[in-house]
C-alpha cells in the first residue's frame, strides 16, 4: 500500500519509523531457533526492510508512479541496483536527480553481475563530470567493485564502448583484463588496447620481452595491475612485480605469469620488411594459463 500512496507527508512518515523502531525492539528478546519461528523472524525483517526502504525513497512527482522502492541513495548498494530492472533504475536515479555518488553505484551495477541491456552507462550523462568519474572509478575498480574476472570483464567492455575514451582510462583498466578484451574477431583483442600496447613498447625487443614476462594474471592480486603500470615498467626496464591498487579483497589466488608462445603475432617486427600483425599479445603472442 505505501508503494502506490502519492506522498507520504512528514507526519505519517515520523509515525512509520516509530512503528519500526519499536516492531525491531520486539524482535530484540528471547527466540525460538525452530525452522518456522525462524522462517518467520526472516520474513517480518525483510518487511520492515522493505517499508524503511520506502520511507526513505520519496514517491515520484504525478502522473508518474512507483512499482518498487530501493530506498535512501546514501545507503543503496551497488548490490542491491544491480538486481533492479533497468525501468525501476531509471526512475530511481529521476527521483534522485543531481546526486553524483548514486550515478556511479549505478554505473559499477551493470558490471557486477555482467548484466547487458541495463542503463547504467546511459546514466552516465546524468553525472556532472561524467569524465573524471569513468576514469576514478576505473582507477578504483578494485576498492569500488571488487569481485570475480566477470566483473572486471564486463566493466572492461564497456569503457571499450564509450565514444571517445580517453586513452589514460583504457591505460587505468586492469592489464589482464584489458588485454583479453575482444576486438572485431573472436581471437583479437581491442583495437584501441592494441594500439595503446603497440605505442608504449614500439619497436623496443627488451621492452616486448619485460612486457611477456611480466605478473599479471586473471585472479588475485596481479589481476589488479592496471594496463598502464605493466607497459610504463616494460618501457622503463623496471624489474619487480608492481604493485596492485590497495582493496578489501584479493580475488583469489594468483595465477603466475604470462607464457611466451613460438608464433610471436604482435609486436616489433622482426625485420624492417615485416610489420607486426594485427592482433594482441593477449590473444596470440602469449598465451594465459589458468590459476593453479
Amino acid at each position: 500500500m505505501l508503494v502506490h500512496l502519492p506522498d507520504l507527508t512528514p507526519a505519517v512518515e515520523a509515525t512509520i519509523r516509530l512503528v519500526i523502531r519499536d516492531a525491531r525492539r520486539s524482535q530484540s528478546g528471547p527466540q525460538s531457533y525452530d525452522y518456522k519461528s525462524q522462517e518467520d523472524r526472516r520474513r517480518f525483517d525483510e518487511l520492515l526492510d522493505a517499508i524503511t526502504r520506502i520511507v526513505a525513497d520519496p514517491a515520484p512527482q504525478p502522473p508518474a508512479t512507483r512499482r518498487t522502492a530501493l530506498g535512501d541513495p546514501e545507503e543503496v548498494t551497488v548490490r542491491s541496483l544491480s538486481a533492479a530492472s533497468a525501468e525501476v533504475l531509471d526512475a530511481y536515479l529521476d527521483r534522485h536527480a543531481g546526486d553524483d555518488n548514486l550515478v556511479e553505484k549505478a554505473l559499477l551495477s551493470l558490471a557486477l553481475h555482467g548484466h547487458h541491456g541495463k542503463p547504467a552507462f546511459a546514466s552516465l550523462a546524468r553525472h556532472s563530470d561524467p569524465r573524471h568519474a569513468v576514469h576514478t572509478l576505473t582507477r578504483e575498480l578494485r576498492h569500488r567493485l571488487g569481485g570475480s574476472s566477470a566483473n572486471r570483464e564486463a566493466w572492461a567492455r564497456e569503457i571499450l564502448a564509450l565514444p571517445d575514451c580517453p586513452s589514460e582510462t583504457v591505460l587505468a583498466l586492469p592489464a589482464w583484463t584489458a588485454l583479453k578484451a575482444r576486438g572485431h574477431r573472436y581471437d583479437s583483442t581491442h583495437p584501441t588496447v592494441l594500439a595503446l600496447v603497440e605505442a608504449a613498447l614500439g619497436d623496443d625487443h627488451q621492452a616486448w620481452q619485460r612486457f611477456a614476462d611480466s605478473p599479471i594474471g586473471n585472479s588475485g592480486p596481479s589481476a589488479w595491475l592496471r594496463l598502464g603500470d605493466i607497459l610504463t615498467a616494460a618501457t622503463d626496464g623496471r624489474h619487480g612485480r608492481s604493485r596492485p591498487p590497495p582493496a578489501d579483497d584479493s580475488g583469489g589466488p594468483e595465477s603466475g605469469r604470462l607464457v611466451q608462445s613460438h608464433e610471436p603475432a604482435c609486436g616489433p617486427p622482426r625485420s624492417p620488411t615485416r610489420s607486426p600483425s594485427r592482433t594482441c599479445p593477449a590473444a596470440a603472442r602469449w598465451s594465459f594459463p589458468t590459476a593453479a
